[in-house]
């Protein structure tokens, strides 16, 4: 995000200038997505395709592992999350 501010629905979590969201549809054969992105404030964005993205790993393998180890992360803070909220009810 090159500014502005992004609510993440599911996780009532904001984004701001420098975060990125979307990394899951990369990598996820049907492009799905976790989480359901809302602009809080006006917003620029940065977009990349596939296949650029395929490019950059292709070039510079440690961006591959940075959003091999953030996509990672955020899988399991959604699952702990999960067994947090399954464990309330």
């Amino acid at each position: 995000m090159l500014n502005g501010d992004v609510l993440l629905r599911e996780m009532d979590h904001r984004l701001g200038e420098g975060e990125l969201f979307g990394e899951m549809a990369l990598f996820s054969a049907d492009r799905r997505r976790t989480q359901t992105a809302v602009a809080a404030t006006d917003i620029e964005l940065l977009w990349i395709s596939e296949k650029q993205f395929s490019h950059i790993c292709n070039q510079n393998p440690g961006v591959a592992i940075y959003f091999l180890r953030l996509t990672t992360e955020r899988l399991l803070s959604n699952a702990a999350r999960l067994r947090e909220f399954t464990s309330r009810n």
